[in-house]
């Protein structure tokens, strides 16, 4: 399910609310299962681009190629001084917003 609208439309509101973190002042919120929000802010660690895409998961590092072409990041760690063992700094404060996405 996905909630749209324009700028000011109660879509925070909405999912606030189902969430409980407003108090419903009238009516109901009912859920037949949990409820599961990914906001649109990317979570990068302070660690490498590479530590960064694989989770510390060295079982997938066979599909990290992979990843990187989908996610269109070759030109972007070909950009980067250490490649793939470049180190992100906090919050990954050296990455544009849209490389910390496609990270």
């Amino acid at each position: 399910t996905m909630g749209s609208g324009g700028t000011g439309s109660g879509k925070w509101t909405m999912l606030g609310s189902m969430m409980g973190e407003y108090d419903v002042q009238s009516g109901e919120v009912w859920a037949e299962r949990s409820i599961a929000y990914v906001p649109q802010q990317a979570w990068i660690m302070n660690a490498t681009v590479r530590s960064n895409i694989l989770f510390f998961d060295e079982e997938r590092a066979a599909d990290l190629q992979d990843v990187i072409r989908c996610c269109q990041l070759e030109a972007d760690v070909a950009q980067l001084s250490g490649g793939l063992e470049t180190e992100i700094g906090e919050n990954g404060v050296n990455l544009s917003g849209g490389q910390k996405a496609r990270v």
